[in-house]
């Protein structure tokens, strides 16, 4: 699939929502209208939120985008602290016009003690939802425009649709720790199958009852860590599958003063033999031939290529900043990125099934890239581009079928 200049548009939909709200009264007032147009809208985008009086309407839930589910349009209300600093009220519903379905969803959270990030929240959701998704370890507040989140926004591939109740109690502890506890009842219906034998049939839907447990330590200088453990329960609310399921994600910065930046990433997963096929691990990944950068995901991997029920991947990148140019100009600011990706994964399960219609990566799976970042700093976005190679066992030995074109997008907000 390849994001054509139709597929921006959304973005710019987004970008543009705010704007009617400020108006410039005098023409010679325009320049200070610009500046205040942009300032307003970084907030918004900071902060996820328009305020009107008592309620806050949440962009990313009124206008989104996405590859798979199309363009988003509905409404997304929450109450904020001029209605309760205890206590918060949200909603949201929408129609996505590629699947043709409505997302809804409402909850209602209790702020038991701020100062310790306590809280107890309890929501229900209707919603598309991606397989085997090795997601849900970052903090509120994180948008679909953040470049990392790409990955979980952009090219999340749907195939299923969820509706269930949960029920959710955070806390900090020893000041750098966040915990959460989460304990839910979802049923699942699969829009595609991806199973061990093409021949044997599938359930259409399944019934899960879950407990997790997740933990979040981010300290200064220290590696930024998240921990999850996720059990099933059997015989509880008409769920009948038991299984363990483990998510551990390590990602740490280095700084060097001659050298400029490297990032690594580090993620592992791990789901018991009594977990679904379609609920192990979906490799994450983000190929079109050519289409939009995606940092922590494999940019040369189609979707759906790989599902493994232990995993590891590493995602290293060095960004030089500015030290290999030093331009003047403030709209051109290149920044060289050298990127190598390498995952490994199994399903000893599958070892027995060669009708299975996906693949493991027990071989080792390698890429590697170039990305040059800001040739083109606009005031609320900077664009690059680069490319990526696949190669090693997994390779198709394809120069076009190894390689994709990149451009990337950071929105400066």
């Amino acid at each position: 699939m390849t994001l054509r200049p139709r597929h921006i548009i959304p973005l710019l939909l987004l970008l543009a929502l705010p704007m009617p709200l400020l108006r410039a009264q005098d023409p010679a007032q325009q320049p200070n209208f610009i500046d205040r147009s942009i300032n307003y809208l970084t907030q918004v985008v900071q902060d996820g939120a328009i305020p009107l009086g008592p309620v806050n309407i949440d962009p990313f839930k009124t206008v989104s985008y996405s590859l798979s589910r199309g363009v988003y349009l509905g409404l997304g209300i929450e109450t904020n602290e001029r209605f309760s600093k205890r206590f918060k009220l949200d909603g949201f519903a929408g129609y996505w016009f590629h699947l043709r379905d409505i997302d809804y969803g409402a909850g209602a959270s209790w702020f038991i003690a701020p100062e310790h990030d306590m809280s107890l929240r309890l929501d229900y959701r209707y919603v598309s939802e991606p397989l085997g998704e090795f997601g849900g370890m970052m903090e509120e507040g994180v948008g679909m425009l953040d470049e990392d989140n790409f990955k979980f926004t952009f090219f999340e591939n749907v195939y299923v649709r969820q509706h269930g109740l949960r029920l959710t109690y955070a806390t900090r502890f020893a000041q750098h720790f966040k915990a959460f506890v989460t304990v839910g009842n979802y049923r699942r219906r699969y829009l595609e199958q991806f199973c061990l034998d093409t021949l044997a049939p599938a359930l259409p839907e399944d019934r899960f009852t879950v407990a997790e447990l997740k933990l979040h330590f981010a300290y200064s200088t220290y590696p930024n860590v998240w921990l999850v453990y996720q059990h099933g329960f059997p015989g509880i609310m008409q769920s009948v599958t038991e299984f363990d399921r483990v998510k551990l994600q390590i990602g740490q910065n280095f700084y060097t003063r001659s050298l400029g930046v490297s990032k690594v990433l580090f993620q592992a997963g791990y789901a018991s033999a009594g977990c679904p096929v379609m609920e192990t691990f979906n490799i994450l990944s983000a190929y079109m031939p050519v289409g939009l950068y995606s940092p922590g995901c494999f940019n040369t991997m189609r979707f759906d290529e790989f599902f493994c029920d232990r995993f590891a991947a590493v995602f290293l990148c060095h960004n030089f900043g500015g030290m290999l140019w030093h331009p003047e100009s403030r709209w051109f600011q290149p920044e060289l990125n050298l990127v190598t990706n390498i995952g490994w994964g199994d399903m000893r399960r599958a070892d027995n099934c060669p009708d299975k219609n996906f693949k493991t990566m027990e071989r080792g799976y390698f890429e590697s890239g170039v990305v040059v970042k800001n040739l083109l700093c606009l005031p609320l976005v900077k664009i690059g581009i680069g490319a990526f190679y696949r190669y090693g066992p997994y390779a198709y030995g394809s120069f076009k079928k190894d390689i994709a074109l990149k451009y990337s997008l950071e929105f400066d907000l």
